[in-house]
C-alpha cells in the first residue's frame, strides 16, 4: 500500500538524520501541521539517552522531508475530504520500532512552543512511547 511505503521512507529518513545527530540518541521524529496539505509547519524532535532534548541535524533530508510529509497527507485524505491536520512520526533507536499517529481535529496538539516547552517530552513521546516517560 501506497500509504505504508510513505511512512517507511519517512522513517528511513529520520532514523539516517538521528545517526548523522548522535550516536547516543533514543527517539527522534517529527510532527508536521497543516489544514490544507500545502501550508505546513514541521517541528523535529531528538531525544538522547538520559532524554535531553535536542534537534534532528536534518539539512541532509530536509528537501525529502517538505515533500514526503504532504504526499503522506494526500493519502491519508478520505473521500469525503476528512484529513489530518497534524501528523506524528517516532522512531525507537533500541529497536528502530516506528510509529505514526494522526490527528483530525486540534492542529496544535502536538505544538511545543515557549508556553509549554516544559511539557516537550510529554508532548512528542507521551503517546508514541509512553514507557520512556519517567
Amino acid at each position: 500500500m501506497i500509504r505504508d511505503e510513505i511512512v517507511l521512507e519517512i522513517g528511513q529518513l529520520v532514523l539516517r538524520a538521528a545517526n548523522e545527530t548522535s550516536a547516543d540518541w533514543a527517539y527522534a521524529g517529527y510532527v508536521y501541521q497543516t489544514a490544507d496539505g500545502k501550508n505546513s509547519s514541521r517541528q523535529d524532535f531528538l531525544f538522547e539517552a538520559g532524554l535531553e532534548r535536542s534537534f534532528l541535524n536534518d539539512k541532509s533530508i530536509k528537501r525529502d522531508i517538505r515533500t514526503i510529509f504532504p504526499r503522506l497527507w494526500q493519502v491519508v485524505t478520505d473521500s469525503d475530504e476528512n484529513h489530518p491536520v497534524a501528523i506524528k512520526v517516532g522512531v525507537r533507536a533500541a529497536d528502530r520500532d516506528l510509529k505514526v499517529l494522526f490527528e483530525f481535529d486540534d492542529g496544535n496538539r502536538w505544538a511545543v512552543g515557549p508556553g509549554n516547552i516544559a511539557q516537550a517530552t510529554q508532548i512528542y513521546l507521551g503517546d508514541l512511547f509512553p514507557e520512556a516517560l519517567p
